[in-house]
């Protein structure tokens, strides 16, 4: 897990001191199965001076598939979604996540 974190700054101050010890962020975030989970990164989002945050790293596809194995032992590996948006950094696509939500252009449902 050390070596996870370690390139991710300030991301572990969001978890339960000592948790880390014991679990994996695909563990942690297995925990919300069966339900739908959008994981989002900006491609170009990656620690540094101005920006301490979880970054998208050589980490990110082994962690996935890791967490798809819980969301399968669940029942609903397709309730996983995971999207880089390309020439970003720590940004969200507000249109993706409205979508997640159901107020996207299609939706029954408007904000």
């Amino acid at each position: 897990m050390t070596a996870v974190f370690a390139r991710s700054g300030n991301a572990p101050a969001h978890c339960v001191p000592g948790v880390l010890d014991w679990f994996d962020r695909a563990d942690i975030a297995g925990l919300n199965a069966p339900r739908r989970l959008a994981v989002h990164y900006g491609e170009l989002d990656v620690p540094g001076p101005g920006n301490g945050s979880a970054s998208y790293n050589e980490t990110v596809p082994d962690a996935i598939d890791q967490l798809r194995a819980i969301y399968r032992a669940a029942g609903a590996e397709d309730a996983v979604s995971l999207h880089v948006t390309e020439q970003v950094g720590h940004e969200m696509d507000n249109g993706l996540l409205l979508d997640f939500l159901g107020y996207g252009a299609g939706a029954r449902w408007r904000a």
